[in-house]
Order: C-alpha cells, then sequence, then structure tokens
C-alpha cells in the first residue's frame, strides 16, 4: 500500500502560522478603531476618511485570506498540491499591504514635515513609499501570472519581492528615526513627558519602531536563496501591522483620568450603586477644529452606596439606560483656545499626545454629572 503523499512541513507552518496572526491583529485593528469611533467622531474629514478606508482595506484582506485558508486546510485538506495554490494572495497581500502602506506612510511624512519644517527627509519618504508601492503591484501582478508558489520563485518574482520589501523597509527605518527622534529628544517641543520607560515605549509604538522591526524581517526572509517561503508569515500580516500602527498614533490622544475626591477604598463591590463618586474616567482629548461634541468621558462607578431593593427593579434599570446614554454622549469637555484649536488641527499639525492636556473631572463636573444620572 502507497504511502499518501507528504504535505511539506514548512509551507503549511508558515501558512497557518500568518493567517492565525493576521486575525489577531484584526482583532486589535477593530479594537483601536472602534475606541477612535468613540472618541473622534468630529476629527478632520480626512483623518476619517483613512481611518475607515484602510479598515476597509483590512476587511477585504481578512477575508480574503480567511478565504485562502479555507481552500488550503478545509477543502483541500491533505492535498498537497493545494498548498503550492497562490489563490487569492497575489492581492490580498501584496497589492493590499502596498495601499495600505502607502497611505499610512504618507501621512506619517506629513507628520514629519509639520514637526521638522523641512522637506527633504518627508520628500525622500514620499519616492520610497512610492517605490514600494510599485513594487508591491508589480509582485501581485508576477503572482497572479505564476499561479503557484514554485512558478514564483523565480528571477522575476525574487525582484519584485525585493523592490516591494526593501524600499518599504527602508521608508520604515527612516520614519522609525526621524519620529522617535521628536519623541525623545530632550530638544524637542514633542518630546513625550512622563517615565522614561513608559515615554520610550509609546515612542516606540507611535514612531512605528514594531512596524519597522516586522519590516526588516520581512524583508530578510523574501531574500532568502534556495526557494525558502518562510516570508509568508510576515508578509500576511504586514499590512494589519501598517494599519495598527497608524492608529495607534491617532489614539494616542486618549486619555484616562481619576477624578477629584478619588478614594481607593476597599468598600463592598458586591452591589454597583449609583449614589457614588465617580472612580475613574477615560478621557477623549479634543480634537482639533472639531468643535463641541467630540471629546468626552467613559465613566465607571463603583464602592460606597444604598444597596437597592428588588422594589427598586424598575428604578435602577432606569438609572442604567440613563447611565449608558451618558456614556455614549460623553460627560465632559476640555477647553482648548481657538489658537490651539487651529494648530492641533490633526491633518496640518503633528500628533503629540502630551501637547493635549486632559484635566481630571471637576467638582462642578462631577456634580452635573450626577443631577443627569
Amino acid at each position: 500500500m502507497n504511502a499518501p503523499p507528504q504535505i511539506p512541513a514548512d509551507i503549511a507552518n508558515m501558512y497557518l502560522i500568518g493567517y492565525l496572526l493576521d486575525w489577531g491583529l484584526f482583532g486589535v485593528l477593530s479594537m483601536q478603531v472602534y475606541v477612535y469611533y468613540l472618541a473622534f467622531l468630529k476629527d478632520p474629514i480626512i483623518n476619517l476618511g483613512l481611518v475607515y478606508g484602510i479598515y476597509t482595506f483590512m476587511v477585504v484582506q481578512t477575508v480574503l485570506l480567511s478565504q485562502s485558508s479555507f481552500r488550503t486546510f478545509g477543502d483541500g485538506f491533505g492535498d498537497p498540491d493545494r498548498i503550492g495554490e497562490i489563490t487569492e494572495i497575489w492581492f490580498s497581500v501584496p497589492i493590499i499591504s502596498a495601499i495600505v502602506a502607502l497611505i499610512v506612510q504618507a501621512f506619517y511624512a506629513l507628520q514629519i514635515w509639520a514637526m521638522s519644517k523641512k522637506k527633504l527627509i518627508p520628500l525622500m519618504i514620499l519616492v520610497l513609499t512610492i517605490v514600494q508601492f510599485v513594487g508591491g503591484i508589480w509582485t501581485g501582478i508576477v503572482g497572479h501570472g505564476a499561479v503557484r508558489f514554485s512558478r514564483f520563485l523565480t528571477s522575476e518574482g525574487f525582484v519584485a519581492t525585493g523592490v516591494w520589501n526593501g524600499s518599504g523597509a527602508l521608508c520604515d527605518i527612516l520614519i522609525s528615526a526621524c519620529m522617535g527622534y521628536y519623541y525623545v529628544s530632550p530638544r524637542s517641543e514633542y518630546k513625550l513627558k512622563g517615565h522614561p520607560i513608559h515615554a520610550a515605549i509609546r515612542a516606540f509604538l507611535m514612531s512605528g519602531g514594531l512596524l519597522t522591526l516586522i519590516a526588516i524581517i520581512n524583508t530578510v526572509l523574501s531574500l532568502l536563496p534556495n526557494g525558502q517561503t518562510y516570508f509568508q508569515t510576515t508578509s500576511a500580516i504586514l499590512g494589519n501591522m501598517y494599519a495598527n500602527t497608524f492608529m495607534s498614533l491617532l489614539n494616542s490622544r486618549v486619555r484616562f483620568a481619576r477624578p477629584s475626591g478619588y478614594v481607593d477604598d476597599e468598600a463592598s463591590q458586591t452591589y454597583l450603586t449609583y449614589d457614588q463618586p465617580i472612580r475613574s474616567a477615560l478621557v477623549f482629548a479634543r480634537s482639533a477644529g472639531g468643535g463641541e461634541g467630540d471629546t468626552g468621558t467613559v465613566a465607571e462607578g463603583e464602592g460606597d452606596g444604598e444597596e437597592y431593593g428588588m422594589h427598586d427593579h424598575d428604578e435602577r434599570r432606569s438609572r442604567r439606560r440613563s447611565l449608558r446614554s451618558t456614556r455614549s454622549s460623553g460627560m465632559a469637555t476640555l477647553q482648548i483656545s481657538e489658537e490651539d484649536r487651529r494648530k492641533r488641527s490633526l491633518s496640518l499639525s503633528p500628533i503629540s499626545p502630551d501637547t493635549l492636556v486632559a484635566s481630571p473631572i471637576t467638582p462642578k463636573e462631577e456634580t452635573a454629572l450626577r443631577s443627569d444620572v
């Protein structure tokens, strides 16, 4: 009896890990977009368009990658020929990732131009991102014509992948170096405040340091000799890495704050009541030019208070509905001058989370909240 054909373990493993990581990062991106939706309803229209446009691309990519994974590990389970098929990957990975990278890198170029007031480095970034975009389209065309990975791993595919990943990684290195400098340099007006370790972590993420690391690894793996396909894992998550880095920059304006009179006691936590001080607040810093309503807090309250009995069920349910309504509409507004609002417009000025001060809720604001609840 003949033994069944063996599926190449290295190829199957790279496929599977890439699909799982892509879904995980897509979940993180969805949460970031949801936070952005709650916080910045009146962001400049260009930022809203970029956020929801990028998210749409990521939805399409995730759906196509899921379809490819089902063909390989579901419908084609046990068939070694299915492992080598490119399927829709020619479009979902290089082309969509190149489009998202073009948007994000161009956005960072504008940020660096606003920070430095110089044009040389932003122009270099724009040139590199256009090159990587062309390389991504070229890689997709070569993959579509090859049909199978064994035919894709030729000299033309090697050059196309090198142009796409190499120029993209070089562009990310340049962006990370510039943004990191402005976020940590003592001479920079955009230097992040707080504990040095915390500031360094924030600067690493907001400047695209993690993205740059993944891009470098992806470039190295894509240029390995002997037809190795380890790059499939890093290539699959590249688009989501760009999208998450972009959202982390925009959402860096979100603040956690504690209201005045906060007392961290250990009173009974069994019942949630509403006649008690607000314990904490998630504060969304105002985006410039947004007007009223684009900031607010989402507050959680727990601690001492009268316990409600069964006969107060209707009243308690009514208060819960009122609290949810208050949470969704926003509870406090941060005051920013017209000049600051003009300067900090996200479409024109750099995003620096420490330039927008999120103040704790004042006693007067807390009293107003209580009257609403």
